[in-house]
């Protein structure tokens, strides 16, 4: 994939997901799975997007203070 078609993605990508998804999470990774078929039969898809997000650490300082993750995001698994 080209960096042109990785950036077009990533701009369909950020209208498919939920508005504001992308403040709380970065795309790490996309995938594009060819599922086409050759034997002639009707298949309304011919390609799967797999699409891969990381939660970002939003906190403030003042909450990291305070708030303790509780193992959902990567930031969380010892990396303190």
């Amino acid at each position: 994939m080209t960096e042109k078609e990785r950036n077009l993605l990533y701009g369909v990508v950020s209208l498919i997901l939920p508005e504001n998804i992308l403040d709380q999470f970065d795309i790490v990774k996309l995938e594009d799975e060819d599922i086409a078929r050759n034997d002639g039969t009707y298949q309304p898809f011919k390609h799967n997007v797999h699409i891969y997000l990381d939660e970002q650490d939003n906190r403030t300082a003042e909450q990291r203070a305070t708030l303790k993750p509780n193992g959902f995001t990567g930031w969380s698994w010892g990396r303190f």
